[in-house]
């Protein structure tokens, strides 16, 4: 007989082994799902960190920015610049600077330190950073560690500063001349050598000051007249020679000859405060609190690269040989007002109850109304007795002439268009004084003393009209038309129309080279056939003519290189920037700058 084996039990173990497998298999898909999870969930935090940390805000030539990149940068700034305005305090604590030099230094910086303004200025300089650095590695320009190490040790280092201030006069053209004669040139520099007389011998710098921009032609920031407050060298925007000047200055006090500068103005400068060069021996420790070490050494190796490419550059195009031309020029200012012809005038005006601002709405048979129209025709008597030199004299009298902003300038008014007389309600910038506009439109007006006009929304304007001339496109489309026609020459245009600087040079402009000039001027310079005259280059500064006397492969002397240094970087890398391909995310810029910076 056969022995078979129980088919229960066998069944039993069957079961028992599949459902060890099925727990086998459980187990494996439940850590397979946990693995994967964990995995998921990793990947979220990945991709949310990536996002908040990694991801590109912008990109130089395909070379990427993150958004961490920026916020470094952006603690490293804030960190230069508080310690900065912690320095200046010290200063100003130990008496170095007075409380409104500090003031002045402190606001700037204090600026700089607004959340959007550091997070944009960090991604332009980072974008900077790679621009530079990409030349770099192209020329094979290296950064070693001892180089950031020096850089550091610079940025630890305040510059000397010196409390500059600036008397300038200018030559005055008489209108409708566009530039001063030779005898005007030296009348200027002889008013400016009896105003440096007058304060050797103890008059006062401010009087001296409101006397020389008396006319209100010159005196703002952007002739470099005034109180230019605490400035280092690189900071003095004056010509090469006169910051030579400034900074060989030896005592506090002392005063500068007559200097002829560039624009024409003689400036006499004094300096009021000498601070020397100021080391911060705590410098790296203060930025290392408030900004990551590496981030900071990050910067500063940028700033080294910046440096390493600069002094390249210039070696090139500044005491190098280059191509270089020798230049005239015409230059016309762009004007004020509209497209139609332009009027100089001196003006003042007497209001009714020496109130401009209320005279419109006061009744035309009020007795105030008499007493202005008798002042002003007593101004028009005086005038006419004494000359029309002392309109400057007697518009500076507020108590006679009513309008402070012609109180201020003397009653000098720039060359402006009809428009900015009046508009006939076309809206903009005006005068409101459609009286005085219809008076100096009449072509038969001859230059002279107007008698008193009413206009009825300010009062009684006494009005010197000086001459009229054709709109500043109107000029230069003239004279491009009479030099293709062979009926003008360039020098008898320079003399009659330039107003140029040099236009009593017969607007010679010297040698030009690679990055002296605007980009546009350089390329109608450098696109000229030599003895030509380039098309005419507009800008919102106004209109210039060129004329190619010559070409040559030269090294610039020591005048020339001077002027190219405050040039030539700058423009060199305005053209590499604009080469660049960059790409910007301003909506995640914008998410990342915060609120406020600590």
């Amino acid at each position: 007989m056969t022995f078979r084996p129980p088919t229960t039990k066998q069944q039993r173990r069957r079961s028992r082994q599949g459902s060890a497998r099925r727990s086998l298999y459980y187990s494996i898909a439940f850590g397979a799902v946990t693995v994967a999870s964990v995995a998921l969930l990793a990947g979220v935090l990945l991709g949310n960190y990536y996002a908040d940390h990694w991801a590109p805000v912008s990109s130089v030539n395909g070379v990427a920015i993150s958004k961490d990149d920026v916020r470094n940068r952006a603690s490293v700034n804030a960190a230069r610049y508080q310690r900065q305005i912690d320095n200046f305090m010290i200063m100003r604590n130990q008496g170095s600077i007075t409380a409104d030099e500090y003031s002045s230094l402190a606001s700037s910086l204090t600026s700089k330190q607004d959340a959007t303004s550091l997070y944009d200025e960090a991604l332009s300089q980072l974008q900077g950073d790679l621009v530079l650095q990409q030349y770099a590695d192209k020329n094979g320009i290296r950064i070693s560690d001892a180089d950031v190490d020096a850089q550091i040790e610079e940025d630890a280092t305040l510059d000397e500063m010196r409390h500059v201030k600036v008397i300038g006069v200018d030559a005055r053209p008489t209108p409708p001349a566009s530039s001063p004669t030779q005898a005007e040139i030296n009348e200027a520099k002889t008013q400016a050598e009896a105003y440096l007389t007058e304060l050797k011998q103890g008059k006062d710098w401010q009087e001296i000051y409101n006397e020389s921009t008396a006319d209100g032609t010159i005196g703002s920031e952007g002739y470099n007249i005034g109180d230019l407050g605490m400035v280092t060298r690189e900071s003095l925007n004056l010509d090469p020679g006169l910051v030579d000047i400034v900074f060989a200055m030896q005592a506090e006090g002392e005063y500068s000859a007559v200097y002829d500068s560039e624009d024409g103005i003689f400036r006499i400068v004094t300096v009021t405060k000498i601070m020397p060069v100021y080391k911060d021996t705590g410098w790296v420790d203060a930025v290392g609190r408030k900004a990551s070490g590496d981030a900071y050494r990050s910067a500063a190796r940028a700033e080294a690269v910046r440096a390493a490419v600069r002094d390249a550059i210039e070696a090139k195009y500044i005491t190098g040989a280059t191509t270089a031309r020798h230049v005239k020029e015409i230059a016309v200012s762009p004007g004020f007002g509209g497209a139609g012809t332009e009027y100089k005038l001196k003006i003042m005006v007497f209001a009714p109850n020496h109130d401009t601002n209320a005279a419109a709405t006061l009744a035309s048979d009020d007795p105030a109304w008499d007493d202005a129209k008798k002042r002003a025709d007593d101004a028009y008597a005086e005038l006419q007795a004494g000359g029309l030199d002392e309109f400057a004299t007697l518009a500076k009298d507020t108590a006679k002439n009513d309008e402070p902003y012609f109180a201020e300038s003397g009653g000098d008014v720039p060359w402006i268009s009809g428009d900015i007389i009046y508009d006939f309600g076309q809206g903009g910038t005006t005068l409101n004084m459609p009286a005085l506009r219809a008076a100096v439109s009449d072509e038969e007006l001859e230059p002279g003393l107007l008698e008193p006009l009413l206009e009825p929304s300010m009062g009684y304007v006494l009005a010197y009209f000086q001459g009229a001339r054709p709109s500043p496109a109107t000029r230069v489309a003239t004279m491009q038309l009479q030099f293709s026609l062979g009926t003008l020459t360039f020098e008898s245009a320079v003399a009659k129309y330039s107003e140029a600087a040099d236009a009593h040079k017969g607007g010679d402009m010297g040698w030009v080279t690679r990055y002296m000039l605007p980009a546009e001027m350089e390329q109608a310079v450098f696109n000229t056939p030599v003895g030509g005259i380039a098309p005419t280059v507009q800008t919102s500064a106004g209109y210039w003519i060129f004329k190619v006397v010559a070409e040559e492969i030269r090294t610039p002397d020591a005048a020339e290189q001077a002027r190219l240094k405050l040039s030539v970087w700058k423009a060199w890398v305005a053209e590499q920037t604009d080469a660049a391909n960059i790409w910007t995310d301003q909506s995640a810029l914008t998410a990342i700058t915060p609120a406020t910076i600590e």
